[in-house]
């Protein structure tokens, strides 16, 4: 199972609301490696990925739910035109996950958040 670069990035790359791609993140060298890990994630069939699912959607021990006292701070990046992931996600991590912050960046994608702004994230990460 193989699916070209350009599908996979206009899929995570795509702005729903403006009916466009984000330009900036697909020019970037670093979003052909969605396609790659994509395909590597399903060279041997959707069996994993099935169990992943459905282990997050009916499992006690993985999901949402299992984030809603963790004992660490908890950081949400989010773009505003995220097509994947609704942004209610986000807010319903905010006010339900103890000491969870949003930071949202307007008109990123899905996959532009992580490709233009890993720099900042990672920076958190590091902080105390």
């Amino acid at each position: 199972f193989a699916l070209p670069a350009s599908i996979v990035r206009m899929f995570l790359l795509f702005d729903r609301k403006n009916g466009t791609v984000n330009r900036r993140a697909v020019s970037i060298e670093s979003a052909g490696s969605y396609a790659k890990s994509f395909r590597e994630a399903l060279r041997s069939g959707t069996r994993g990925l099935m169990y992943d699912l459905n282990e997050y959607v009916t499992s006690p021990d993985w999901g949402p739910h299992c984030v809603t006292n963790a004992p660490a701070t908890i950081r949400m990046f989010h773009g505003t035109t995220d097509s994947i992931t609704p942004i209610a996600c986000t807010h319903w991590y905010v006010a339900n996950v103890k000491d969870c912050t949003p930071q949202f960046f307007e008109n990123e994608t899905h996959a532009s958040v992580p490709l233009l702004h890993k720099a900042e994230m990672f920076e958190w990460l590091a902080k105390d």
